[in-house]
C-alpha cells in the first residue's frame, strides 16, 4: 500500500493561505471605494491616514491601499506583502517596518 504526501514549504502554505483568505486588490479598490465612513461617523485613523469601515487605508504614494485591519501588521495590496508598521512612527521623515512576502 503507497500513501502518498505532499510536503509543503512554509512559503508554499503561506502563499496558499494568503490566496484564499485576501481578497484581490481590484476587490479590494471596490471594497474601499464603497465602504467611505458615513458624514455622521467618526472617523477612524491609522497614523495620519482614514480608514474606512472595511478597514483600508489609501495612503496614496506612501505603500498605497492597505487592510489595516490587523495593525500594526497591514497588507498592502502594491507590494502583495504584509508589513509590520507602528502607526504611531509614521511622520513626514518617514517611518520604519519590516516586511513579509511568500514567494
Amino acid at each position: 500500500m503507497k500513501i502518498f504526501t505532499k510536503q509543503w514549504t512554509f512559503a508554499g502554505f503561506a502563499a496558499l493561505a494568503l490566496s484564499l483568505l485576501l481578497p484581490t486588490v481590484a476587490q479590494a479598490q471596490d471594497d474601499a471605494a464603497s465602504e467611505q465612513p458615513a458624514a455622521d461617523e467618526a472617523a477612524t485613523m491609522w497614523g495620519p491616514y482614514e480608514v474606512n469601515a472595511g478597514g483600508y487605508a489609501d495612503t496614496g504614494e506612501f505603500l498605497g491601499l492597505l487592510w489595516v485591519g490587523d495593525s500594526p501588521w497591514v497588507y498592502a495590496y502594491a507590494f502583495e506583502a504584509w508589513f509590520y508598521i507602528d502607526p504611531a512612527t509614521i511622520g513626514t521623515q518617514g517611518t520604519g517596518a519590516w516586511g513579509y512576502r511568500a514567494d
